[in-house]
């Protein structure tokens, strides 16, 4: 089992090179502490985009780790919004984060042009935002 989230949540300095080494691992989010005593972030993989045509395309990441009661939201337009989502265009709740692959259809774009995108993951632990990602419309 990866245990990285755990011990990151007890202040251990794990670096990302750590990380990768373990991240084929499952990660151990039964840890009895789990919400009890520290609230642990999402963790994100794979973010991609597919089916891309003139006016729609499909979001995909994979949960790692859920986080501990961590809703997810997923934000788009045609600026960065960075790290504050009124500053976002559009940006859509998806439930509680689950381990394992997502999607995410996304509709109604322009033609021919780069949008931004972001996953919002916002717990108790605070919030946190993957990097932004693009695509361009056909």
């Amino acid at each position: 089992m990866n245990l990285i989230p755990f011990l990151r949540a007890w202040g251990l300095p794990i670096n990302d090179a750590t990380f990768a080494t373990v991240d084929h691992l499952p990660v151990w989010n039964s840890d009895p502490l789990r919400g009890w005593v520290h609230d642990y972030p999402s963790i994100l993989q794979s973010l991609t985009v597919s089916n891309i045509t003139t006016s729609s395309s499909t979001i995909h990441w994979d949960n790692y780790d859920n986080g501990t009661d961590v809703n997810q939201t997923i934000c788009w337009g045609l600026v960065d919004g960075g790290t504050v989502k009124s500053a976002w265009t559009t940006c859509s709740s998806q439930g509680l984060a689950v381990v394992g692959s997502e999607q995410n259809d996304i509709t109604g774009l322009t033609t021919s042009s780069t949008y931004y995108w972001r996953i919002l993951g916002e717990g108790a632990s605070g919030d946190h935002w993957s990097d932004a990602q693009s695509f361009t419309t056909n």
